[in-house]
């Protein structure tokens, strides 16, 4: 049997999505490969929630070099942001 699908179309129903919280989940983490990984659950992901991250991670990992990778989410990229990850 041979299904020709186009991109938008799949052979199965379309799946419904269950919403279970009422609030948006703001997750931070940290995989630590030598040293200790830290995640912290956050009312937002303004700078200072970043920041307040920042700390967690060199309060878990005082001395290891630490590796951060960040996308381009503005509060990463904040004068703060830049202040605490140095």
């Amino acid at each position: 049997m041979k299904l020709h699908l186009s991109s938008m179309q799949t052979p199965f129903n379309k799946p419904s999505a269950k919403k279970n919280t009422t609030k948006r989940a703001n997750t931070f983490g940290f995989y630590a490969i030598n040293g200790e990984s830290v995640v912290d659950f956050k009312e937002n992901s303004k700078k200072e929630s970043v920041c307040d991250f920042l700390e967690k991670i060199r309060e878990k990992n005082q001395d290891k070099t630490i590796v951060i990778i960040l996308d381009n989410f503005r509060s990463h990229w904040a004068r703060k942001t830049k202040r605490q990850r140095n």
